[in-house]
């Protein structure tokens, strides 16, 4: 649906394009009044359609994210810490089920963040065309034209024309930038946290050491009670 939303968005775009090509060097409004309505009514009801969607999603859409991020958070930890935890645990199968389980979130929460995205990217790329098709003096003769041009910049901008998780957040590409960077960081920080294979080994064995150590003092002082206790 949202896929199709976007492809309305994209011939309506073309539609403003021609005309604005139409209008290259010259110093009127290619367009007629009846076309100008035409193209307010298309663009009002395109806008209508993308809000109407966007009520129905945006809380599935919210909760979506939030899992997807909860999700990442939770498979990354589990791994990490089992791995910690059970010196069996750091085999090939569970890091390919990591490795498998976050490509599944990822490919999701990207595959709708980018249909949201493209749609409110599409939906705004031309405003600033309708701008350069009117940016010309008005006339007497086209004085309405230019009115319902006018008209028609303010509709485009009011109300914004987005798919957004209720309300929260707009899906964009800085959007999906700043979750992915957000993701990474707290995975790189996990792995920092992460005590490390060779520090274990290392303070398992001066464990060993110390323990050896003790046990040699506390023979050696065992036999020096004992022997003095016989020579007494």
């Amino acid at each position: 649906m949202v896929s199709y939303e976007k492809h309305l968005f994209a011939c309506y775009n073309m539609i403003v394009q021609r005309h604005v090509g139409e209008a290259q060097g010259t110093n009127k409004v290619t367009m007629s009044l009846v076309e100008l309505q035409a193209v307010r009514r298309l663009q009002s009801n395109l806008s209508k359609t993308v809000l109407k969607s966007d009520d129905l999603f945006q809380k599935m859409a919210f909760f979506w994210t939030g899992l997807f991020v909860i999700g990442v958070c939770l498979e990354v930890t589990r791994y990490y810490n089992g791995k910690a935890s059970d010196p069996d645990f750091d085999d090939p199968n569970e890091l390919l089920q990591l490795f498998v389980n976050l490509m599944n979130f990822f490919m999701l929460f990207i595959s709708l963040s980018i249909f949201g995205a493209k749609l409110t990217e599409t939906a705004h790329a031309c405003t600033m065309l309708v701008h350069r098709m009117i940016n010309h003096a008005p006339t007497e003769e086209n004085l309405e034209l230019f009115s319902q041009a006018h008209l028609l910049v303010a509709q485009m901008n009011k109300p914004e024309i987005a798919m957004s998780g209720w309300n929260f957040f707009t899906f964009s590409r800085n959007f999906i930038l700043t979750i992915g960077g957000a993701l990474i960081s707290y995975i790189l920080l996990i792995i920092q946290m992460a005590p490390s294979k060779v520090k274990d080994v290392t303070v398992a064995s001066d464990i060993k050491i110390m323990a050896s150590l003790y046990n040699a003092t506390a023979s050696t002082v065992l036999n020096n009670i004992t022997t003095r206790s016989g020579t007494w």
